[in-house]
């Protein structure tokens, strides 16, 4: 059952960065192509973070400690890919 609530909180979680993030993108960059359109932007999003923000502190604190490791321990295998993995030639290019 712990497994299952760190999950829960870990992906809603992710959902509303993903959502703000959204947001964030359309702000910096008004003028970008839309190729998908989004209906109610941006109330449906708040919305949706509002909620989605709301049901996540419904978890038990322990729970909320453990899930906040868990996307925490991702942060060293980013690193590691980051800066160790070698590039591939069209990536090297392009910087």
């Amino acid at each position: 059952m712990s497994l299952l609530l760190m999950g829960v909180f870990v992906s809603r979680t992710l959902e509303c960065i993903v959502a703000i993030s959204l947001i964030v993108l359309r702000y910096k960059q008004p003028n970008a192509e839309r190729p998908l359109k989004m209906w109610g932007y941006p109330v449906t999003t708040i919305l949706a973070v509002l909620i989605t923000g709301y049901l996540v502190t419904l978890v038990d604190p322990v729970y909320i400690k453990q899930g906040a490791l868990l996307m925490a321990s991702s942060i060293p295998a980013y690193l590691i890919f980051k800066y160790l993995v070698p590039k591939t030639e069209a990536e090297a290019e392009a910087k």
